[in-house]
């Protein structure tokens, strides 16, 4: 493998870079939600419930934000409506379908938790200035935009 010019920066080195740190941080939300009984998904969806209309969120949508099949969507909102952290009601536009309520108990762990991953983000970032981290969400912004959900 031939050495990249000192002005290119090997793209290659720049996304594997990105994807062990956003690995880190994973793990590291992952492991302090989990005292408070959630996993991953579970703080996504209850984040997705948060987000959505007082009409509740769809399961569909959830499972779509999730990047889940909808099977995995309900096994992920079973588990909160068991913990009492969600509801179904009935879909007021069709009968046929329901919608996903945050309830309140829901709300407070949502905040709880994002609390404790704010503090896993502000331990990984310290090491940077608040301009090199404003520097660094703008460039991640751009890589997004432009990339949307898919790269090809």
């Amino acid at each position: 493998m031939r050495d990249a010019p000192e002005d290119q920066v090997d793209t290659a080195a720049v996304g594997d870079l990105i994807v062990r740190v956003t690995r880190r941080l994973r793990r590291a939300s992952a492991e302090v939600t989990e005292p408070l009984g959630l996993n991953p998904h579970q703080v996504r969806a209850l984040h997705v419930m948060m987000r959505s209309s007082d009409e509740g969120a769809r399961p569909s949508t959830i499972a779509e934000r999730l990047h889940v099949m909808p099977r995995s969507a309900t096994d992920v909102i079973d588990a909160l409506v068991d913990k009492g952290l969600a509801t179904r009601a009935p879909d007021p536009s069709d009968r046929r379908a329901v919608r996903i309520h945050l309830t309140d108990e829901g709300r407070a762990l949502l905040a709880r938790a994002d609390a404790a991953r704010a503090e896993v983000h502000a331990r990984a970032f310290s090491v940077l200035s608040h301009a090199e981290r404003e520097q660094l969400a703008a460039l991640l912004r751009k890589v997004d935009e432009a990339t949307g959900d898919r790269l090809f």
